[in-house]
């Protein structure tokens, strides 16, 4: 009795171990071939002007994730959309997305041959709606050789609360913009450099340039 509850544990083992082999391997893969051989092939350099919230190519071209998709590119991959992908290379495979957040933002992701996630770059800043700050979009470029750089372009007036009532320092404005440089290495890792301050200078409250309204 008990060799036959030993066969059947090491039967049973077994096929676990099957199973996960096929679906953490040949299942992750092939769809990640699949989605790779199904996308746009991008032209770079490539320029995203996200003033209009548009990718500078037709939308009837992208391709909407399923949620079947969670197995390669997380859970929240039904939100994504994706764009297209870069030229092949021998190690990896490189995909670029639309990632739904207050605006429309380019993120990369790279996944090596064996269908395991490298690396992934989230481009831009999120833009919000709190007192005295406006933004007014960003940029995103790719080269050939896969370096990349985003901008964010925002205005922003110092808010004062006193007694449970938020006024608007009308004196200046601050324009910004905030840079994110990298580059994907030959092994399809992303390197970030330091975020920085690619432009910042004040203007008049009451300035034309100005798109932010006073409220009290």
């Amino acid at each position: 009795m008990r060799f036959i509850v030993a066969l059947f544990l090491i039967f049973a083992l077994g096929c676990q171990t099957q199973q996960e082999h096929s679906v953490g391997g040949n299942k992750k893969i092939d769809r990640v071939r699949a989605l790779y051989n199904s996308a746009e092939k991008l032209k770079l350099p490539l320029v995203w002007e996200n003033t209009s919230n548009e990718y500078p190519t037709a939308r009837e071209k992208h391709i909407k994730l399923s949620d079947g998709d969670t197995l390669i590119f997380g859970e929240e991959a039904a939100l994504l959309t994706l764009l297209g992908v870069s030229k092949d290379t021998a190690d990896f495979y490189t995909f670029l997305f639309s990632y739904p957040a207050d605006d429309t933002r380019p993120l990369i992701v790279t996944i090596d041959k064996q269908g395991k996630l490298i690396s992934q770059f989230l481009s831009g800043y999120s833009c919000g709606a709190d007192c005295g700050f406006y933004c007014i979009g960003a940029t995103f470029s790719i080269d050939k050789n896969l370096s990349f750089k985003s901008q964010h372009m925002s205005y922003s007036a110092d808010c004062i609360e006193n007694s449970n009532k938020v006024t608007m320092d009308t004196s200046k404005v601050t324009y910004t913009v905030l840079e994110k440089v990298g580059s994907i290495s030959k092994k399809g890792k992303i390197k970030e450099k330091k975020d920085k301050v690619a432009e910042e200078r004040a203007i008049p409250f009451s300035s034309k340039e100005n798109p932010i309204e006073y409220f009290e």
